[in-house]
């Protein structure tokens, strides 16, 4: 999907589920044109593909130390 905008349309008209920004599906779940749904027992088995590119020319600064360790942490808690 190359568009989160194209999204929510097409889910707006019944093309589907998905994932949509809160801010973005606001208005559409306040005027009834979108219906939130509960997916806990689908997301506490859905895994998303995150990949983490550093360049090796540049240090990360104190934000890409804390992402690389949030993320390290998540994979060896995931491990299993």
């Amino acid at each position: 999907m190359q568009s989160v905008y194209w999204m929510v349309e097409l889910i707006g008209k019944g093309a589907g589920w998905g994932w949509i920004p809160q801010h973005l599906a606001a208005q559409k779940l306040a005027d009834g044109s979108l219906e939130c749904i509960s997916l806990n027992d689908v997301v506490a088995s859905y895994h998303v593909p995150v990949d983490a590119i550093f360049s090796h020319t540049y240090q990360p600064g104190e934000a890409g130390v804390w992402l690389d360790q949030q993320l390290n942490a998540l994979i060896t808690a995931n491990k299993g």
